[in-house]
């Protein structure tokens, strides 16, 4: 359960930051135009948000059966995985896309990135992906015995 509150948590966080620098894409201006209307710019929010997306999707699934019981070690180590996989990539277009003033400690967005890092760093996301297949092939947990 702790990997899938981590995970949770990883999401609203990569939401925030997406939600901040798609703000900040449109209202600055670089060269006359806003910063969204770069196409570089545009992909590398395009590819933030779809990590989001199987990111809300892998945990959304996981929880889904954890309430009815059939969560399964594979489901949350997923989310878990995924989550670490995303954070990685939000947080880098976050800071490219904002560029110095997210490093400030004037603007929020460096402790949404530091939660993200260290999410993805004690999480030992790696470990979650390269996990023995008869791990993730366990029984259902159940209860909160595993956490």
């Amino acid at each position: 359960m702790g990997a899938l509150l981590t995970s949770a948590a990883m999401t609203g966080a990569m939401a925030r930051i997406l939600d901040m620098v798609s703000d900040h894409a449109t209202t600055r201006t670089q060269f006359g135009r806003p910063l969204s209307k770069f196409q570089a710019i545009q992909h590398q929010l395009a590819e933030a948000q779809s990590e989001l997306s199987v990111t809300e999707a892998a945990l959304a699934n996981a929880l889904d059966a954890h309430d009815a019981g059939l969560c399964t070690t594979l489901l949350w180590r997923s989310a878990k995985a995924q989550a670490g996989t995303a954070a990685s990539i939000v947080a880098a277009t976050a800071h490219q896309v904002m560029g110095a003033v997210g490093f400030t400690v004037d603007h929020e967005l460096h402790h949404f990135t530091k939660f993200l890092w260290q999410g993805a760093i004690v999480g030992a996301d790696r470990w979650h992906v390269n996990a023995p297949s008869a791990t993730l092939l366990a029984p259902p947990l159940t209860g909160f015995g595993h956490i």
